[in-house]
């Protein structure tokens, strides 16, 4: 399978592309230099270049795949808006297929738990800072 992954140079992108390499995936790597290109390129993983805040050329890495996993982020304050062009990008690149997209939030949006255990059964409660990831 062809996989694009976003936030393949990331912590956890890195090794998302590393398990699906070695389960035997192709995997498109969304990258938004030259360094990360040749990083990528290092590892195994096609780079393709650009960055999150380019849909057409998300679009295009979508229709080009099998699957997508959206696991790129941006700092500072327009990471909500970011995300969301590019998610909708990402989908647009999917429309009218079955292909799988797989996107990643993050456990802030569980809120606190206390001592139990936060899955996907758990109430959406975001930490201020993560609001919108409830959306």
């Amino acid at each position: 399978m062809n996989i694009f992954l976003t936030g393949a140079t990331g912590f956890i992108g890195s090794a998302v592309a590393r398990r699906l390499l070695a389960q035997g995936h192709d995997v498109l790597g969304l990258a938004h230099s030259d360094k990360a290109a040749a990083t990528l390129a290092g590892r195994g993983v096609t780079p393709f270049r650009g960055d999150l805040t380019d849909a057409p050329t998300l679009t295009k890495g979508a229709r080009r795949a099998d699957a997508v996993i959206h696991l790129g982020a941006v700092a500072g304050p327009d990471f909500p808006k970011t995300d969301a062009q590019a998610v909708t990008a990402l989908l647009a690149g999917l429309e009218g297929t079955a292909k799988p997209f797989v996107y990643t939030s993050g456990a802030a949006v569980a809120g606190d738990t206390g001592d139990g255990v936060g899955d996907e059964e758990t109430p959406l409660d975001p930490a201020s800072k993560s609001a919108w990831r409830g959306e």
